[in-house]
């Protein structure tokens, strides 16, 4: 075999080395998110719910299962008055980025101080960053697809 033969073959399983490599990389950056439980999303949602609607009489959060399957749902329901109504509103939440919106209200994303922190610790304990995590984000309710 001459010198360059060799330096050809060398060039060839560095090159495949490179590649295979790279892939690896490639898959480890966009490996499939941890979608979290109900009782973690209910969390979310009632960390986005303001304090004087917790504090309603009879205040009840439940999953509204006929809603879209992508994020889960939760009702804000309380004792209600006479002839009113005992809807508070309706939340949803991405069970990858623990994003929450009013599912009432035109694509209106929430944010509190606790749900700020709950949104933190969940990216934390994915290993993802916040720019991989919004990659898998479902778009809103009432919002615009891409």
């Amino acid at each position: 075999m001459s010198l360059e033969s060799v330096a050809k073959i060398r060039s060839g399983i560095v090159l495949l080395i490179v590649l295979l490599f790279g892939h690896g990389l490639i898959q480890a950056e966009t490996k499939s998110p941890t979608r979290m439980s109900v009782a973690e999303a209910k969390q979310f949602a009632l960390a986005a719910i303001p304090l004087k609607s917790k504090q309603l009489p009879d205040f009840q959060l439940e999953i509204d299962n006929n809603a879209d399957e992508s994020l889960y749902v939760f009702n804000a329901i309380w004792e209600g008055l006479p002839g009113g109504s005992v809807e508070i509103g309706f939340y949803a939440v991405d069970p990858i980025t623990g994003t929450v919106w009013d599912s009432v209200m035109e694509c209106d994303q929430l944010s509190t101080q606790r749900l700020r922190e709950l949104q933190k610790k969940w990216i934390k304990r994915s290993g993802l960053t916040k720019i991989q995590l919004l990659k898998f984000q479902s778009p809103g309710p009432q919002c615009p697809t891409k």
